[in-house]
């Protein structure tokens, strides 16, 4: 079994079809939300994520990460584990 981690990276202007895939969008104040219920996706702070501090989505969840070396950290310590 490998141990490879895969990245994906893209232009901001693919932002809307990525949230798409995982069924959220983007309301007209640039704030990320959910398409069905239109409610703010949160970060595991409790914070509302603009489409410009998005970050990333781990891998294998849908824990939205804001950008910056503060999120990477936590994710790296487990932090951002939905088992935990």
């Amino acid at each position: 079994m490998s141990n490879k981690s895969s990245k994906l990276i893209f232009s901001p202007r693919a932002l809307p079809y990525i949230l798409d895939a995982f069924g959220k969008t983007i309301s007209e104040n640039g704030i990320i939300i959910d398409s069905e219920t239109s409610e703010p996706v949160l970060t595991p702070e409790g914070d509302e994520l603009h489409k410009d501090n998005f970050g990333g989505i781990k891998k294998g969840s849908v824990i939205f990460m804001k950008q910056g070396l503060l999120s990477a950290i936590k994710l790296t310590e487990g932090k951002y584990d939905p088992a935990k």
